[in-house]
């Protein structure tokens, strides 16, 4: 089943038409996702590039405000890909769209993983340092969109990984696969192949659920995170 998710992008720059491409991308390359990104809105100062947005890259309206895009309840998604300068701004104001389970993606403050723990959640310092710097601003859904407590405890010994930041990779980490998470997100297995073996096995649960993964995909999904550990050890890198 193909899941739509309305894409409200604000700044059309280079970087805005970076994402873009990607977003149209997705179904493509990606299919096994089923996300299909729909291009909702885009916002930039210059009519100029809205006009282009619309023309050539499918955006369905566009506006000088980016404020409007807040409004806006067929968006899903409010991705920042403005100037650096203006990411707090654009931040603080879209926060209330938490609310209405609209997260906000784009570059993070500096002083991420302290804002997280300000957020009325019991959240380790280790976890929330982990959060910041793997998710970036995504860490916001991440700890909002928690179910209980013990989403936010680490998933075992050894590790800062969490089910709530699991989650927020499967939804807007581009992870389809058990090697996705372990290798280019969380990279674990690059430092320590037998322990991210290890933490597989406690993450079935939040793969099955997200991807509707039965036995059978689960364990094809184990030998390929296995021979991608094996291909990026010593041995492996010399073969290949």
């Amino acid at each position: 089943m193909n899941t739509s998710v309305g894409i409200g992008l604000v700044g059309f720059g280079w970087m805005g038409r970076a994402h873009s491409r990607s977003y149209r991308a997705i179904p493509t390359y990606f299919p096994e996702s089923g996300i299909r990104p729909h291009l909702v809105s885009v916002a930039d100062t210059e009519p100029e590039r809205v006009d282009l947005a619309i023309s050539n890259f499918g955006f369905e309206r566009g506006t000088t405000e980016w404020r409007e895009l807040l409004e806006r309840p067929d968006i899903d998604v409010i991705d920042v890909t403005a100037p650096n300068a203006f990411h707090e701004e654009i931040a603080t104001a879209a926060e209330p769209c938490y609310t209405s389970g609209t997260p906000l993606l784009g570059l993070a403050p500096l002083d991420l993983a302290h804002r997280l723990q300000q957020l009325g959640q019991a959240i380790d310092p280790r976890v929330a340092d982990g959060m910041a710097r793997r998710l970036r601003s995504a860490a916001w859904w991440a700890v909002r969109g928690i179910r209980e407590d013990s989403d936010l405890a680490p998933l075992m010994d050894g590790t800062d990984l969490t089910a709530a930041e699991v989650r927020a990779h499967l939804a807007y980490g581009g992870v389809l696969h058990l090697e996705d998470l372990l290798l280019r997100r969380v990279r674990v297995g690059l430092w320590s192949p037998a322990f991210a073996m290890e933490l597989a096995t406690t993450l079935r649960p939040l793969f099955e659920e997200a991807r509707g993964w039965d036995h059978d995909r689960w364990q094809r999904e184990e030998e390929g995170l296995s021979s991608a550990l094996e291909a990026w050890s010593p041995r492996g890198v010399v073969e290949t």
